[in-house]
C-alpha cells in the first residue's frame, strides 16, 4: 500500500475470516510476480524488498559501500503494471512499456512548438522516472527466473503440485523425505507436509514419526519445537490426533472435498511459467467468498449466529 497516495476506494463490505476457513491458500508457493518476489525476497511493509548484493539488479553499485543487501522499492507505477502477472508474462509487459518510452522519444524530435515544448518538459521527470524503474525491473525479473530455475524451487512447485492432485496420508513423499536429509530451507518443507497432512485430513502415524524423525537429525531439537505447535495449530496431525487432549476448538474441515466442491486447480507448472496474462486462479478463500456474495451471505449469518448463541450458552453455563 503506498501512503502517498490520495485515491480511496469504496468499500461496500467487510467480511471478517477465521482464518482456518482456508488454511491452504497461504501454503502453497505464489504465482504472480509479485507474490514471487514476495516469497524470494520479503516484502515488508514500507513496500520494499532487499536483494542479495550479489545478485543485485543495479548495474553500477556503489562499491563504497560494503552493504549486503540492495534495496527496491516497489511503491512505483511500471511494478503495478507487472505485480499480477506471471513470471512468464512479465518480459512481454515490460517490452511494452519500452516501446511506449521510445514512442515518447521518437515524439519529442517532432515537436515544432513552444507549447508542445513545455508539454512535453511537463512530463519529462515521470519518463525519467518510468525508464530508470523499467531498467530495475528488467534485471529483477531476472533475478528472478534465475532463483526460479533452480532445482530444488523447482522441486518444490511440483511436490506441491503431486500432493494436491494425489493425497497420500500413508506415504512418505520423495521429495519431502530427501530435502530434509540434505537439510533444504526447513519452513518451505514445513509448509509440504502441512499441505499433505490437511489435503489427506491426517497422516499416517508411521509418516510423522519419519518426518519427526528426520528433522530431529538434520535440524535438532529447535526445529521440532516448531512442528510440535504446528500440531497444537491442528495444521500438521496424524491419525491418532485427539482434538480433546490436543485442545483444539475448531473442527477440522475436509479440504480435499472442499478443493473439489470449489473446482480448485492448480496451473501445470511448465504452462505456468510460459504463459503471459494475468493468473485468474483464485484461492480457496475467495471461491468460499463468492458462494457467500451468490447466496447473500445466508449460511455464513446463520452459521455465525449459531456458534455465538452455543458460545454464550456455555459461557452461562459455566458461570
Amino acid at each position: 500500500l503506498d501512503s502517498t497516495k490520495s485515491e480511496f476506494r469504496n468499500i461496500s463490505d467487510v467480511v471478517l475470516i477465521d482464518r482456518w476457513i482456508d488454511p491452504l491458500t497461504p501454503m502453497l508457493r505464489q504465482s504472480t510476480f509479485g507474490g514471487v518476489c514476495d516469497e524470494l525476497f520479503g516484502i515488508d511493509s514500507r513496500g520494499i524488498i532487499k536483494i542479495p548484493a550479489e545478485e543485485s539488479p543495479d548495474d553500477k553499485p556503489d562499491k563504497s559501500k560494503k552493504e549486503e543487501f540492495e534495496e527496491i522499492q516497489l511503491n512505483d507505477q511500471v511494478y503495478e503494471q507487472l505485480q499480477d502477472l506471471s513470471v512468464g508474462g512479465v518480459a512481454l509487459k515490460l517490452r511494452e512499456i519500452v516501446d511506449e518510452l521510445k514512442g515518447e522519444e521518437l515524439q519529442r524530435k517532432s515537436l515544432d512548438s513552444v507549447a508542445q515544448y513545455k508539454n512535453f518538459i511537463a512530463k519529462l521527470p515521470n519518463v525519467v522516472v518510468k525508464r530508470k524503474s523499467t531498467g530495475i525491473f528488467m534485471r529483477l525479473a531476472g533475478v528472478v527466473q534465475q532463483r526460479e530455475s533452480d532445482d530444488f524451487y523447482r522441486g518444490l512447485l511440483r511436490c506441491e503440485q503431486e500432493i494436491m492432485r494425489n493425497p497420500q496420508h500413508d506415504k512418505i513423499h520423495p521429495f519431502i523425505e530427501n530435502s530434509l536429509i540434505e537439510m533444504r530451507e526447513i519452513n518451505s518443507i514445513l509448509r509440504l507436509i502441512i499441505l499433505q497432512s490437511l489435503i489427506s485430513n491426517d497422516l499416517k502415524s508411521s509418516v510423522l514419526q519419519t518426518y519427526t524423525k528426520l528433522i530431529v537429525q538434520s535440524y535438532g531439537i529447535s526445529e521440532l519445537k516448531l512442528l510440535l505447535k504446528l500440531q497444537l495449530a491442528g495444521l500438521v496431525k496424524d491419525e491418532n490426533f485427539c482434538e480433546k487432549r490436543w485442545d483444539v476448538s475448531y473442527t477440522p474441515g475436509n479440504f480435499n472435498q472442499l478443493i473439489r466442491k470449489y473446482k480448485f486447480v492448480l496451473t501445470d507448472l511448465d504452462e505456468l511459467r510460459k504463459t503471459e496474462v494475468k493468473i485468474g486462479k483464485p484461492s480457496l478463500l475467495i471461491r468460499i467468498l463468492e458462494e457467500g456474495l451468490q447466496k447473500e451471505w445466508i449460511d455464513f449469518n446463520k452459521t455465525l449466529m449459531e456458534t455465538t448463541t452455543e458460545n454464550n450458552s456455555n459461557f452461562q453455563q459455566k458461570d
